[in-house]
């Protein structure tokens, strides 16, 4: 934003313009972009929360996918301990 703010004064200078004319258009391109600014940070901002959830989401489903080999891995263990008391009765 303040570079264009300079090179709107810059160009201003250069082509000796009326200090009331550079000041309305140093104003206009200081707004826009200004705006464009804003824009920017909000699908910057929209980008963010969206890898934030779907890190979030994956980390859950990496979490329940342990779980659920943990439990598979527990209950083959039970089964083995079962078998073998089994065979020694």
């Amino acid at each position: 934003m303040l570079v264009a703010g300079l090179i709107s004064c810059l160009f201003s200078i250069v082509h000796q313009w009326d200090v009331t004319y550079s000041l309305i258009l140093l104003f206009f391109v200081l707004i826009i972009f200004y705006c464009i600014g804003k824009i920017a940070a909000r699908i910057i901002s929209k980008m963010q929360a969206e890898n934030l959830e779907q890190r979030r989401q994956r980390e859950l489903e990496e979490q329940e996918a342990l779980q659920a080999k943990e439990a598979l891995e527990a209950a083959q263990a039970t089964d083995i301990e079962d078998g073998l008391s089994e065979e020694e009765e």
